[in-house]
């Protein structure tokens, strides 16, 4: 599957919740061999187009393989479906950790003295490469992503990004396998 990407070369973030990634990997983790998409699709009562972006973001974080519309779990896949909730998040931070739009948020809350960032400085990013409703649903799943991957929080009354008091200094991913 290609990766999606704007006229400047970013790399959109497929338009998918951590809940729907987590239930393909674990559906076709449960079948011998990899599944036709088409067929999937069906299985899961999804339209093919609500399955794709599914489909690309496991694809984008290593989660599965696809090859001439088969799909598979990687071994990254497995250990993500057979991993506890701890296991999982460490697996997701590690493989959204380098994402431009992730590593920017987190690069900006770790420089800021509060460790607190606006929702405006990643809109304002995101609108220089896409349009504004793009740019608010790549904010959604930036957001959703990196919250599920406990790379920062977000106030959504104050509308900011944040570190807990534990995270400023520490690297998110140091010491995990």
């Amino acid at each position: 599957m290609a990766k999606v990407k704007n006229a400047e070369g970013l790399e959109a973030l497929p338009h998918a919740r951590i809940g729907p990634i987590m239930g393909l990997v674990k559906v076709i983790r449960e079948t011998e061999g990899p599944d036709d998409v088409y067929k999937l699709s069906q299985k899961l009562h999804f339209e093919l187009d609500d399955l794709l972006p599914i489909t690309e973001a496991a694809e984008i974080l290593g989660f599965v393989k696809i090859e001439s519309g088969d799909i598979e779990p990687t071994p990254l896949g497995v250990q993500l479906n057979d991993g506890d909730e701890n296991q999982r998040k460490a697996i997701f931070r590690k493989q959204i950790e380098h994402l431009p739009i992730i590593h920017t948020v987190v690069e900006k809350l770790k420089s800021q003295e509060h460790h607190r960032v606006g929702k405006e400085f990643l809109i304002e990013i995101l609108k220089k490469q896409f349009s504004l409703s793009e740019a608010n649903r790549q904010f959604a799943t930036a957001l959703d992503w990196g919250r599920y991957a406990e790379l920062f929080e977000y106030d959504r009354d104050a509308e900011e990004f944040f570190l807990r008091p534990e995270q400023p200094d520490a690297n998110p991913i140091e010491g995990e396998a």
